[in-house]
């Protein structure tokens, strides 16, 4: 699912440029892949990503990260592995 944020972002920083250049001919066709894309990351995770950070792959990655570290954490039941997994997601880790 990680590409998916990658072209994401692909998408968002090219659209400006491919706006001003479509505009002289007066086609500015909607790209129905990418708004097929957009709704299913936005099905998926809620509110997309604006402005500036729009551009910005992390910006799309987060919120799969992060619903993939909760959907782990929950089905955790061990505490020895609810500490593990703890240990290893924290800021830190790998310092």
């Amino acid at each position: 699912m990680l590409a998916l944020p990658a072209f994401l972002a692909s998408a968002a920083s090219a659209l400006s440029l491919q706006d001003e250049i479509l505009f002289e001919c007066n086609c500015q066709p909607d790209d129905p892949l990418v708004d097929s894309y957009i709704t299913s990351w936005s099905s998926s995770y809620g509110a997309l990503p604006t402005g500036p950070t729009s551009h910005i792959e992390a910006a799309w990655d987060r919120p799969g990260i992060v619903a993939i570290k909760d959907e782990l954490q929950s089905v955790l039941t061990v505490p020895s592995q609810k500490a593990t997994c703890l240990a290893a997601t924290a800021p830190h880790s790998g310092n």
